[in-house]
């Protein structure tokens, strides 16, 4: 039973793949720009009760989509 870990670092993007026995076991993807994931002080715009969801403004250019449910 062999273990790999193989990194693929860009300039915007990093990956990072865990192997087990020749076969994929995990996989991470990490992107300059991405937020998903991010822990943010935020305040909230505008709740959409409907979807279980609101808006909160994060200091991004547009506000973030939370979802509540």
């Amino acid at each position: 039973m062999s273990k790999e870990i193989i990194v693929n670092a860009g300039t915007r993007e990093t990956r990072v793949a865990l192997i087990d026995s020749g076969k994929l076991v995990e996989l991470h993807v990490e992107r300059d720009d991405q937020v998903t994931g991010s822990v943010y002080k935020c305040k909230v715009a505008n709740v959409l009760p409907g979807m279980d969801a609101a808006f909160v403004e994060i200091g991004l250019e547009r506000n973030a989509f939370l979802y509540a449910g």
